[in-house]
């Protein structure tokens, strides 16, 4: 086992600067939310290069829409699909593994503020720069690049690695439940993404909360007898605040150690017409965060209940109340016991090739391993390669710490799954 182990770090060492330019490839596709497909079929054509059995299949929105962990959708999904490879044991006598990636990104913001290309994937000393170089497709380049090695070096599983890149994890995790849908669920599954080599033991809940706040449209003559949508917003903004401050006063135990556990992220906000015209309507969007152990309806209640008595107290909206709808994300946290068999084999991992003790970490975000340990009762966790700036200008990763996971992956697969 020792010298097969030793086989493949040669192999992730010698196909090293192939997996940087697989990984500039990727992350100088363009690939926010509706635009993944040409990613995808890059990926998919890398997994047939590599002889595994691949499946490249469309969300059907009427298979999954009843399943534990669905997000209600108003985008299309016939664009981006999601890509499966598995590399399949000749005996099945041993567990099998999924690695979840996904290869979505969120936009730019305004592109000025980057000091670098976002699409370029520039390398400067270690680090790779661009949008998603992060978040998260320098884990997905690993997690390919980990089972490659395992290939070249002729390596036999005991057990099936499943390799899933996905879509809309940024938007709630329908590709991955369009995954276990058709049946790709393994023994457990490991989520590369990029937190620093740190395994993960918690995550928090989310929501998304779109206001419709109404307002009259006036003159700037009249003066202060204008009832402005986008002021009666911001009011409403301010309430918001006040419960997510009331929210962290109780901090639960996973995440007592954070500053600031539980965040509300106005991400998305219009108003008005003319400038010279105060707008008849306003529409702005929140990302909720709430703790784990909380249900969604729960977390729902909580905030409906706090506004109407924020709207109450409003000289207008309390007679022209502003409309709250459950919008994309719907995620329950989630905490993962560090001394189960899954868990407990990656540290071992991560101290066999990176000499050091792993440490845990709790995400006040969220990542699709969560679907597997909720409600199919399997185990997951994510652990991935280190960076910075992620859903931020000057995106990175860097590049040492991807190939040390790349060697942590190709271990993890060897110990989970056995070789024969």
């Amino acid at each position: 086992m020792e010298k097969a182990i030793q086989n493949v770090m040669k192999k992730i060492d010698e196909s090293w600067e192939e997996e940087v330019q697989f990984t500039q490839a990727l992350v100088r596709f363009p690939s926010t939310q509706g635009n993944e497909e040409g990613v995808q079929r890059y990926i998919k054509n890398k997994l047939v290069e590599m002889g595994l059995k691949v499946d490249m299949f469309d969300i059907n929105i009427s298979k999954i829409n009843k399943l534990p962990g669905y997000s209600p959708t108003e985008w299309d999904y016939s664009v981006s699909p999601q890509v499966v490879g598995v590399l399949e044991s000749p005996q099945k006598k041993g567990r099998s593994l999924v690695l979840n990636g996904h290869v979505d990104v969120v936009p730019l913001g305004t592109e000025r503020y980057w000091t670098r290309d976002p699409w370029g994937a520039e390398i400067e000393g270690d680090r790779m720069y661009g949008r998603g170089s992060t978040d998260m497709k320098a884990g997905v380049a690993a997690m390919i690049y980990a089972v490659k090695a395992i290939q070249q070096a002729g390596i036999k599983l005991a057990g099936d690695v499943i390799l899933q890149a996905v879509t809309d994890e940024e938007g709630g995790g329908n590709g991955a439940v369009a995954c276990l849908e058709r049946g790709y669920r393994g023994d457990g599954c490991l989520v590369p993404e990029t937190f620093g080599q740190k395994i993960l033991v918690g995550t928090g809940g989310i929501i998304w909360l779109r206001t419709v706040v109404p307002g009259i449209p006036s003159h700037p003559m009249a003066g202060l007898q204008r009832t402005n949508a986008f002021d009666n917003a911001l009011y409403l903004i301010q309430g918001l605040r006040k419960l997510e401050e009331e929210m962290n006063l109780v901090r639960h135990p996973s995440c007592a150690h954070l500053e600031h556990p539980i965040n509300f992220t106005v991400g998305r906000i219009a108003a008005g017409d003319w400038p010279a015209m105060a707008p008849d309507q306003c529409v702005f969007t929140t990302r909720v965060g709430f703790y784990p152990g909380t249900t969604i309806e729960e977390a729902k209640e909580r905030i409906l209940e706090h506004m109407a008595g924020v709207v109450r107290e409003h000289p207008y909206l309390k007679d022209n109340p502003p409309e709250f709808t459950w919008t994309g994300i719907h995620c329950e946290g989630c905490l993962i016991d560090p001394e189960t068999d899954f868990l407990r084999l990656l540290a071992k991992v991560h101290r066999e090739i990176t000499g050091s003790e792993a440490e845990t970490m709790y995400s006040p975000g969220s990542a699709d391993h969560r679907f597997w340990p909720l409600y199919y009762g399997l185990p997951a966790t994510c652990y991935g390669p280190n960076g910075g700036n992620p859903h931020a200008h000057d995106e990175y990763v860097e590049l040492p710490s991807m190939l040390e996971t790349t060697k942590v992956y190709a271990r993890f697969i060897m110990d989970w799954c056995g070789v024969l």
